[in-house]
């Protein structure tokens, strides 16, 4: 019975031990993906930043560029340690690289003397629509297409008020005289459609 205690001991003794190898091999594993994914997303934080930096025309072409790298730099992490070691750094020197392109870039941008002229930008080219032409009858009648009888208090009908007007009655008469000449032609019009 003492050794079959000590025996049972000494299992499980033996199973705890290779339970503690492991649980620090899988810590150990934890920690190197870990280690590996805080450099993947330290180097992604770096390119996005270096993606804010370009200028509009070539925001296009580097995002792809950058991005086709990062997509390329992430399947080769998966790699060997070694082969990614050596990836690593000829990627990082590609960085480095287009780092200084771009730095350079934004230097000659921000600290060039030339005169930036806005009146260059602008359109000075005819409009190709012309404008369009005031309608000749009542909105009212051109859409009823003539089923109703021109109205005479229709403001088309009504003489437009102005200064002198007011104060030179036969101005006055003659634009009253008019809208009612007006109203005389589109009340005849409506009269031969009708019929």
């Amino acid at each position: 019975m003492a050794r079959r205690s000590e025996g049972l001991k000494l299992i499980t003794g033996i199973v705890r031990a290779i339970d503690n190898v492991s649980k620090e091999n899988r810590n150990q594993e934890l920690h190197a993906a870990r280690n590996r994914q805080k450099k993947i997303q330290n180097e992604m934080r770096a390119v996005q930043a270096e993606l804010k930096q370009l200028e509009r025309e070539q925001i296009k072409q580097a995002k792809a560029n950058l991005k086709e790298q990062d997509v390329q730099l992430k399947l080769r992490l998966s790699a060997d340690k070694d082969t990614a070691k050596f990836l690593a750094e000829t990627e990082s020197q590609k960085y480095i690289s287009e780092h200084n392109r771009l730095k350079n870039l934004l230097k000659e941008v921000f600290y060039s003397k030339s005169v930036f002229n806005y009146s260059t930008l602008k359109d000075k080219s005819f409009y190709q629509i012309p404008k369009p032409k005031k309608p000749e009858l009542p909105l009212r009648q051109i859409f009823n297409f003539g089923t109703v009888p021109p109205n005479p208090q229709d403001a088309y009908y009504q003489p437009a008020a102005d200064f002198l007007s007011y104060f030179y009655a036969p101005r006055r008469i003659r634009k009253a005289e008019e809208c009612k000449r007006k109203f005389d032609i589109n009340y005849q019009e409506w009269q031969t459609r009708r019929d």
